[in-house]
């Protein structure tokens, strides 16, 4: 926000302006502190980073498609990141560890900063609902940082994925559009869904580059790192991520005894199956006593129907798009990264920061309510609990109930309320009139 329009403001907004200032200024601290953190937890060995370090010179020591058989021998993790996120390694066995970490928090800085370039980009150019994102933009901002945290302090991929969305809502080159969300369908598969965003919107020239940029991201880039073991190294890696049985890093993932571990899968198989190991260490736990497998299948078929009512909606939504296709486009990712951590099987903390772009219509909602004493400090409270649920700033007990899971779910259900309830054009400009929020 410009000096200017700063001392237009009210005395009370103004304070709160400088609030947020305050707050963005401790949150960078914050994330500075968290990539020393990281320097010096990989002396232990016990973060991702420390795993990529290994897996970095394991390439180098010309590793196989057995690669993905084996467990990291100090944490017992599975190695799961397929050939194009290993190039992202290649620099690490030239340096020591802490030296390697020390570049990855540089880089993960260096991309902190690119997200901010583009969340103000973003808002920017926003059409109506400019003014709301605009005074919600610093918190957005401290929000950002927070949620950022906990991935910087692992070495995560989290920051390097929400920047790539970010900054294809603020380019308009379909090329590099496209490219920015093929690289994290290529190194985690999931973000893929993501690509329903372009595709609701009706952007075929952003489609039709997808199919294209990830085979060069996923296939042509990597023959310089592995040559003929490429082909063997993507098998490999499907066979023991996806088709690996009990062993696979899916199934791994749900383990109910985690804490940690709040996806969608894992509290319903705390809440309605009959677990014997985690009953005995939580006998006071409120459960029913189903099949596991039944409960599995009954999540599978909520996912499908999470995944269909997402796609009807952003489909709906998008008829909307050449009245207002920024702000259409925003709504999309924020419903689309909703419902991408909810039918994600590993929710952790690490990976809190891919709801960022879910929460930025929330902190827009909590703009509009000032002057309302009531509701806006209602909201506050909704956002503040929101956002301790997702990085689990709480007790270790307390996560064992999910309220990470109730969270996400919440916010998927108000950003879908939100896209299906806006009309078609024909009827949208007497309701944009009626309707318009308070500044």
């Amino acid at each position: 926000m410009d000096a200017a329009r700063v001392r237009r403001l009210s005395p009370r907004a103004r304070a709160g302006h400088v609030v947020a200032k305050v707050a963005v200024g401790l949150a960078m601290v914050w994330s500075v502190a968290a990539c020393v953190s990281l320097v010096r937890r990989v002396q232990h060995g016990q973060t991702d980073f420390s795993v990529y370090y290994r897996s970095a010179l394991a390439v180098q020591g010309g590793v196989g498609p057995e690669f993905y058989r084996q467990t990291d021998e100090p944490t017992g993790w599975l190695y799961c990141i397929p050939p194009p996120g290993t190039m992202l390694f290649a620099y690490m066995p030239w340096l020591s560890i802490g030296a390697a970490a020390a570049v990855w928090g540089l880089l993960n800085l260096a991309l902190l900063a690119l997200c901010g370039w583009a969340l103000w980009r973003i808002v920017g150019r926003l059409e109506r609902h400019r003014r709301l994102y605009q005074s919600a933009a610093p918190w957005a901002l401290f929000l950002l940082l927070i949620l950022s945290t906990d991935s910087l302090q692992v070495g995560q991929f989290s920051v390097l994925f929400v920047a790539c969305w970010l900054v294809y809502l603020a380019v308009d080159h379909e090329l590099l559009g496209a490219a920015l969300l093929a690289l994290p369908a290529t190194i985690k598969l999931y973000p893929a869904l993501l690509w329903g965003a372009p595709m609701a919107l009706r952007d075929w020239r952003r489609v039709r580059w997808l199919a294209p940029t990830t085979l060069v991201i996923s296939l042509v880039l990597p023959l310089a790192l592995y040559g003929a073991r490429l082909p063997g190294m993507w098998q490999g890696f499907f066979a023991a991520t996806l088709f690996g049985g009990a062993k696979s890093r899916l199934m791994v993932s749900l383990n109910p005894s985690l804490a940690t571990q709040q996806s969608l899968d894992v509290t319903l198989l705390r809440y309605l199956a009959d677990l014997p190991d985690f009953a005995q260490t939580h006998p006071g736990f409120p459960h029913l006593r189903l099949d596991a497998g039944l409960v599995l299948g009954l999540v599978a078929l909520l996912k499908l129907c999470i995944l269909v009512a997402t796609a009807v909606a952003a489909w709906r939504l998008g008829v909307r798009a050449r009245r207002r296709p920024r702000w259409t486009a925003l709504l999309m990712l924020a419903l689309w990264s909703a419902a991408m951590w909810l039918l994600l099987p590993d929710t952790k903390s690490r990976y809190a920061v891919y709801l960022f772009a879910a929460w930025l219509p929330l902190l827009a909602m909590t703009a509009a309510q000032r002057g309302r004493s009531w509701r806006y400090a209602g909201y506050c409270v909704l956002l503040a609990l929101g956002v301790a649920s997702v990085v689990q700033a709480m007790p270790h007990a307390l996560r064992l109930y999910g309220p990470a899971c109730f969270a996400s779910l919440a916010i998927w259900a108000i950003l879908l309320r939100t896209a299906w309830r806006e009309l078609p054009d024909a009827v949208s400009g007497a309701s944009d009139l009626v309707n318009q929020p308070n500044h």
